[in-house]
């Protein structure tokens, strides 16, 4: 068997290796995008103590997030709050603890 070897066209690795690089940049730039993204969301999230509330047709009024939920106990009084940031007893689901 005969060995041959491959002759590279220099044009045309250039073009190549110029898409690679361009392609590699866009999916760098896509990727600190959506980081910045993920963290925006991750922040707002630990920040807030309370961000799902409740509707119009909610049988109990309240609010709750990732540490801390409000309960209205009658209407038109003051909502009770529960949980800590700190305190990782008030999260209401035992899979979470």
């Amino acid at each position: 068997m005969e060995y041959r070897e491959t002759e590279y066209n220099t044009d045309l690795t250039k073009v190549h290796h110029t898409n690679y690089v361009r392609n590699s940049r866009a999916i760098v730039v896509l990727w600190a995008i959506f980081t910045c993204i993920f963290f925006i969301l991750n922040v707002v999230v630990w920040i807030q103590p309370q961000w799902i509330g409740d509707t119009g047709d909610s049988a109990v009024a309240g609010f709750f997030g990732l540490y801390k939920y409000c309960v209205e106990t009658s209407v038109g009084s003051d909502f009770i709050c529960n949980g800590d940031f700190i305190s990782w007893e008030s999260i209401l689901n035992s899979y979470f603890k």
